[in-house]
């Protein structure tokens, strides 16, 4: 089985919207959060192990009492962590969120491709 490839306009468009879905997500979770339209706690819990993280206290979380692998082995983290530490603010893990779930176009243009060519 040979690996479908699209045509250029197409991968040029499909780049095109996801680079729109990005920055309308970038703009709506900017005001929202200047806003202060966001009302969960996962935002707080993981802006605070991040901040911990790059201050040298580990990962523990003051709001959960504990190390935060207690309650979640989410060791994405460390990948995470390097753009957190260059960018240390809670609008770059809702960047990097958003960024991963546009990222998510590119595999299902393809899988669609090999089934549907």
């Amino acid at each position: 089985m040979t690996f479908v490839k699209g045509s250029k306009k197409d991968l040029k468009t499909l780049f095109l919207f996801t680079l729109l879905y990005i920055i309308i997500l970038f703009v709506f979770n900017a005001w929202k959060y200047y806003t202060n339209k966001y009302n969960v706690l996962d935002l707080a819990i993981f802006n605070q192990v991040f901040w911990n993280l790059t201050h040298g206290n580990g990962l523990y979380s003051s709001i959960q009492q504990n190390i935060y692998f207690g309650d979640h082995a989410e060791f994405f983290i460390f990948l995470l962590y390097p753009v957190y530490k260059l960018l240390p603010h809670p609008l770059t893990l809702l960047t990097l969120q958003t960024i991963g779930l546009a990222s998510a176009a590119f595999p299902i243009y393809y899988l669609t491709q090999l089934i549907f060519s």
